[in-house]
């Protein structure tokens, strides 16, 4: 590495964006700031897979600079600091997310066990190092009352906080999916409200019957509008599938349920909906967790929008 490039300070995002510079072959402005070839060899492995590559980009920046601040070198870390770097405070000074930690220790791994066997390294320095442990398991005791509690705390609390807990916990979406619900995609057919998930996705689009409870907390989400995201920043824009956790957190605190997440009201909508009578495959194909045939075949029977356990369910959910 350039004596420049040890004496320039720079950021953890303008060395993740020339990485990705010299991981795409793209010119870079200063061909200083560029680190030698692991780093972009490694990335250059994600080339097809873009998301992923600007995430390890981003990684391997965040370490480069951490290393840079304790006067070290990449090529020259020990497992001791990679164990350390895992267990760093967020900005903030809270405690670093499980899954977050876990997923730059595998990033890191991957980058080491790839420099290893290309001669820059002689040990895997990860290899070694003490794993964060994983999240807790998602919550999957549910009882049909502590639901209903979490629905009518939920309705206590706002639109959007009712709309999450049943579009979760009553109908198995995941976020990336209630995220993705355009105003247009509420529709109508057989005299019954159905709702596209996915419906602009080659082959994971679907139609699934709406409770009218549903139908009604979406409609005062959209407040007026007709077209467009169902859910909104205040400038307009799609909110981002971050929006749930802080919602479905604060609800799940006030019933006793500690760091709730959408995650958990899925899980816990297999779990209720088989308690209401549905077969545990009805359950999970509601939840599209399988994608074989025999399931895509039941989703070609002329009654099975009226079968589905969603509605079974968000009907138990609004008993007394």
């Amino acid at each position: 590495m350039s004596a420049q490039h040890r004496d320039t300070p720079i950021r953890p995002s303008e060395v993740a964006r020339r990485l990705l510079e010299a991981a795409n072959h793209a010119p870079a402005a200063d061909a200083a700031l560029l680190l030698p070839d692991p780093v972009a060899q490694f990335l250059r492995l994600y080339a097809n897979r873009p998301a992923t590559q600007r995430t390890y980009a981003r990684i391997l920046a965040h370490w480069i600079c951490w290393l840079k601040e304790a006067g070290s070198d990449y090529l020259d870390a020990t497992t001791e600091m990679v164990e350390e770097f895992s267990r760093r405070p967020t900005p903030a000074g809270s405690m670093r997310a499980p899954n977050t930690a876990a997923l730059e220790m595998a990033c890191l791994t991957g980058f080491y066990r790839d420099a290893a066997g290309a001669g820059y390294i002689a040990i895997n320095p990860a290899d070694g190092a003490t794993r964060p442990k994983p999240p807790p398991a998602p919550k999957s005791e549910w009882d049909i009352e502590t639901a209903r509690q979490l629905l009518r705390t939920a309705r206590r609390t706002g639109d959007r906080e009712e709309l999450f807990v049943l579009l979760f916990l009553g109908m198995g979406l995941h976020a990336s999916e209630a995220i993705g619900i355009d105003i247009e995609h509420l529709g109508q057919t057989r005299d019954a409200p159905v709702l596209r998930i996915n419906a602009d996705h080659p082959t994971k689009s679907a139609t699934v019957r709406l409770h009218p409870v549903v139908l009604d907390a979406a409609r005062r989400v959209a407040d007026g509008r007709e077209a467009g995201p169902l859910f909104i920043t205040s400038s307009g824009a799609r909110s981002t599938r971050y929006l749930p956790l802080p919602l479905i957190k604060r609800v799940g605190a006030r019933v006793g349920l500690d760091d709730l997440t959408a995650r958990d009201l899925r899980g816990g909508f297999v779990a209720l909906a088989v308690r209401v009578g549905a077969s545990t495959h009805e359950a999970r194909r509601a939840a599209r967790y399988v994608e074989s045939s025999p399931y895509r075949r039941y989703d070609r029977v002329p009654d099975h929008l009226d079968r589905d356990p969603s509605l079974r369910l968000i009907d138990a959910l609004l008993a007394e």
